[in-house]
């Protein structure tokens, strides 16, 4: 996410009239992050993985699976987002 906004709501006016203060839902604002170069790492890391297993280099495709795994911040986030959707 690049940026958000949080407008309040105003006061609810029904409530009001019996002198209670309360507000309406907020309205959220979201301004996505456009991640070209996350996605370009992303495809270039499954293609070298593609690459190693159509060889038939199983120990490098393992490695590359291994590195991947414990290294990658943006495997790591796009795990998250696959398991918890929301």
């Amino acid at each position: 996410m690049k940026a958000f906004q949080v407008d309040l709501g105003g006061l609810d006016i029904f409530f009001e009239l019996f002198g209670i203060k309360k507000r309406r839902k907020p309205i959220l604002t979201f301004v996505p992050y456009k991640s070209k170069h996350i996605n370009r790492y992303l495809e270039h890391q499954i293609i070298r993985l593609g690459k190693a297993r159509d060889s038939g280099n199983t120990k490098m495709y393992f490695h590359l699976c291994n590195m991947i795994m414990k290294r990658s911040n943006v495997f790591r986030v796009l795990s998250f987002n696959h398991v918890f959707p929301q």
